[in-house]
């Protein structure tokens, strides 16, 4: 059966209720009337009874036919107002009826009329009221109820309050006309009727009608309560099935009032909820459909169509973040071409979303100075609302902006917005995936590139010791003509380079890594090859083993080309020759840094350890210095007895050679200090060095006879750093710079000017300056040393004197307050402007 015509149905019934209030009135208005109205006690009570009877039964007729055509076929909201207003019309019509019956008919007065119409009226209100309630209380079982939300609510209780008011002052009038009635009654029979036979009259009447009020009133507050209960039992059963999971339910809205406001936030409440899962399955849907793509390009399409359809958007747009170049770019903007987009970061709504990582919505686009409406103009598209949401990744860094346009049911509304921001948590994800996915796949084609590029071969193993991966140099090195990905490694090397083949498996199966140098590799043809072979485990990120990495360098040509030149060149000038090709072996001038580092008293101390001593000590001692000059990209250009020459930005230069000098020589001095520990836990001798270090050009080359060349480096920079490694000597330093190695410093030591000076051999002055170690207390010996400094250049003896008298035990400090006392006592020519001269080494 048809949902309207169960509706229908429910709205035909007649309720015994209703008909009964017609049954009251015959009688109680017979009675009423005969005891208020002097004309109508004059008649017999039937014929009062019969005028009554005739005009509520045509009413009750009258109220069968007319019901379903003026009320069952309007909304359930409307129908009890309407009941309420027909019932009250009803039996004011029926009140009227009577009046003009008896006025035509019976000749009555006009008075006893009103009577009988105030009569009717406050029975009326009655059944007015009680009908609509129950028309009320049947509308709850109605499915075709109302489900609109209330705009405007009218207070049930304050309508009741109006009603019942105004059925007390009709009962007060109805009760006052029973009492004039009886009064008049008294006056004519006071002398034939006993007082308390008058008394009883008077009670039993105005008892009566307010008794009859009464009941009436009980009947409709009764009314009232089932009506609130019907409501509260259709909430119960509501929320029952919501509780179940059952979202479809709704409570109906059969009134403008407090019943009809509860219904409908209720209802408000199930449409939330429902629209919540609804959302949730929905995103539970693009959660799945987004997962299945792996594709940038695909998913991007997937994303801005899937955007559309979640907020119901008119088009939709996808922005991705370039944090390479700070721009925003897209392929996908429906609407427009598939070209590339491209546009700073921060401009127009895309940019203030990403700049400003929060939603922006946008009733009118026009209206908003951010929006291009060239957009529109080049595409002819009308942009009306603009719903623009960041996406973030886990971390909070923006990837996107997504870009809703035209909703196309009105404008965005704040659901859309929590609507896209959930999207956008799912759309980060599939994003980031789709990202990483595109990233693996560009490093493995870069990565396939290398290989492919590399001159040197490259083999693994997976973790069964089968080949996995082999490039074309290693096949070229190995003299294979197929691929061998997939055999087993000792059937392809085990023959012909067994040593090959237990190298590689030591690092497979043993986890060893291994490195042979110049070995002779076999080739299947008979040919030999001199490769250096380099073999490690291959771990994962959880440092399981899963295979073994074989790396060759082909060394056949070095090796043969070594062999020739180590007849008369050192292994640096011979990396350098073969590095360099055809380049003519004469010297090029070349910015360098030259440190110089010196044994003290090397003389005594070889006397005291003997030829054997000597020399084991400083093997050890070279040996530390070395490796901390390779440490900084420097070479050791030769050894001169006790004395180091090292050299920085030859044959290439690092862009900050005087820094990687200056490191050098502190990494030299806590060598030292560790070799000095050693040698004391030993009983052997400790020994003490300093290191002086000079930046400028020099030359640099081949130098030396056809027979014997050295690849070294000549010029005054050697010579000023030779000369500033002496003058520790005279200060009680430990590493000295020049002024120009200072100047390329910068701020990254610790360093105080020591003195300005003109060394032996050099005309130009020099500030020479100190590197500190770092440590407390050297800020307050700077200022001390530099003010001391600045009073003996300016020849204020006495002060500074007095400064560097404060530092006793800092040698360059006693160094110059002896100085300062010799001054004192031979000044200086009066132009002498703070430079000392060196007259030794």
């Amino acid at each position: 059966m048809h949902q309207s015509d169960i509706d229908q149905k429910a709205f035909r019934y007649r309720p015994t209720t209703a008909y009964l209030y017609f049954v009251v009135g015959v009688v109680t208005l017979s009675f009423y009337g005969v005891r208020v109205c002097p004309y109508l006690e004059s008649l017999h009570w039937s014929v009062v009874a019969g005028v009554f009877v005739l005009a509520f039964g045509i009413a009750a007729t009258a109220k069968y036919l007319l019901e379903p055509v003026l009320i069952d076929s309007l909304g359930a909201m409307a129908r009890p107002r309407r009941q309420f207003v027909f019932d009250l019309v009803l039996f004011l019509v029926t009140g009227t009826a009577v009046t003009v019956f008896d006025l035509l008919v019976l000749g009555f007065p006009v008075e006893s009329g009103l009577k009988v119409i105030v009569g009717c009226i406050t029975l009326g209100l009655f059944a007015a009221a009680d009908n609509a309630l129950i028309r009320q209380r049947a509308a709850f079982a109605s499915p075709l109820a109302d489900l609109t939300e209330l705009r405007q609510v009218r207070s049930m209780t304050v309508r009741l309050a109006g009603i019942l008011g105004m059925v007390l002052i009709l009962a007060c009038v109805v009760i006052s006309l029973v009492v004039i009635k009886d009064m008049d009654y008294l006056l004519q029979h006071a002398t034939e009727t006993t007082g308390s036979q008058l008394r009883r009259s008077v009670l039993i009447d105005i008892g009566v009608v307010a008794g009859f009020i009464l009941l009436l009133s009980v009947r409709l507050f009764r009314s009232y309560t089932e009506n609130l209960k019907a409501l509260f039992d259709a909430q119960i059963r509501a929320l029952e099935e919501v509780e179940s999971g059952q979202l479809q339910t709704r409570v109906p809205v059969v009134s403008d009032d407090e019943f009809g406001l509860i219904a409908s936030k209720t209802n408000r409440m199930i449409t939330s909820l429902r629209q919540a899962q609804e959302d949730e399955h929905r995103l539970f849907d693009i959660t799945n459909a987004l997962a299945t793509e792996i594709e940038l390009r695909p998913l991007l399409l997937k994303i801005t169509a899937l955007a559309r359809q979640f907020v119901g958007a008119d088009r939709c747009s996808l922005f991705l973040h370039d944090a390479r170049t700070d721009e925003l770019w897209s392929l996908v903007a429906e609407g427009v071409s598939t070209n590339e987009i491209r546009f700073p970061a921060g401009q127009g709504i895309a940019g203030a979303t990403l700049r400003g990582r929060q939603t922006i919505n946008i009733a009118d686009a026009y209206a908003d100075s951010r929006f291009n409406t060239e957009v529109d103009r080049a595409t002819g598209y009308r942009t009306r609302s603009i719903l623009s949401t960041p996406i973030m990744d886990r971390d909070g860094r923006p990837l996107g902006v997504i870009q809703a346009l035209n909703k196309l049911d009105g404008p965005f509304e704040k659901s859309d917005e929590n609507r896209l921001h959930a999207f956008c948590a799912q759309a980060s994800v599939a994003l980031v995936n789709a990202q990483m996915f595109e990233d693996v796949r560009n490093m493995r084609n870069y990565n396939e590139s290398v290989l492919r590029s590399m001159s040197d071969g490259l083999l693994t193993l997976d973790g069964e010791a089968r080949i996995a991966k082999v490039n074309q140099a290693a096949g070229k090195l190995l003299g294979w003509k197929s691929d061998p990905i997939g055999e087993s490694a000792a059937e392809v090397l085990g023959t012909a380079n067994p040593w090959l083949l237990h190298t590689l498996l030591a690092a497979n199966d043993q986890h060893q890594g291994a490195y042979i140098a110049d070995a002779e590799l076999k080739r299947p043809d008979g040919s030999t090859a001199s490769v250096n072979v380099h073999a490690e485990p291959l771990l994962d990120l959880k440092d399981r083993f899963i295979g073994a990495l074989l790396v060759l360098e082909d060394v056949s040509q070095e090796k043969r080309l070594r062999n020739t030149m180590a007849r008369y060149m050192t292994k640096e000038v011979a990396e350098r020759l073969i590095e360099s090709g055809d380049e003519a072996l004469g010297g090029t001038a070349q910015d360098v840094s030259v440190l110089f580092s010196d044994i003290r008293g090397f003389t005594s101390l070889s006397e005291r350890l003997g030829a054997r001593g000597t020399v084991s000590l400083l093997n050890e001692y070279f040996g530390a210095m070395t490796d901390a000059v390779f440490g900084h990209r420097g070479i050791v250009d030769k050894f001169i007895g006790d004395a180091i020459m090292a050299v920085f930005g030859a044959p290439f230069s690092s862009g900050q050679d005087s820094v990687d000098a200056v490191r050098a020589g502190l990494d030299m001095l806590a060598a030292l200090d560790a070799f000095n520990s050693q040698q004391a836990s030993r009983g052997d001798q400790t020994i003490d060095i300093g290191i002086g270090i000079a930046s400028g050009e020099a030359v640099v080359g081949n130098i030396g006879s056809s027979r014997r060349m050295d690849y070294t480096v000549i010029g005054n920079t050697v010579n000023l750093a030779s000369r500033l490694e002496g003058t520790n000597k005279v200060y009680g330093t430990r590493l000295i710079v020049c002024q120009t190695t200072h100047a390329r410093l910068g701020e990254r030591f610790v360093t105080r000017e020591i003195d300005r000076l003109k060394v032996k051999g050099m005309e130009r002055a020099e500030s020479v300056y100190e590197v500190l170690p770092e440590g407390p207390g050297t800020d307050g010996l700077i200022a001390t040393y530099s003010a001391g400094l600045q009073a003996y250049r300016s020849g204020d003896w006495d002060q500074a004197e007095a400064l560097f008298g404060q530092r006793p035990q800092d040698p360059p400090s006693a160094t110059m307050l002896h100085r300062c006392q010799t001054l004192r006592s031979s000044p200086p020519i009066p132009a002498w402007d703070g430079v000392w001269v060196m007259d030794q080494k």
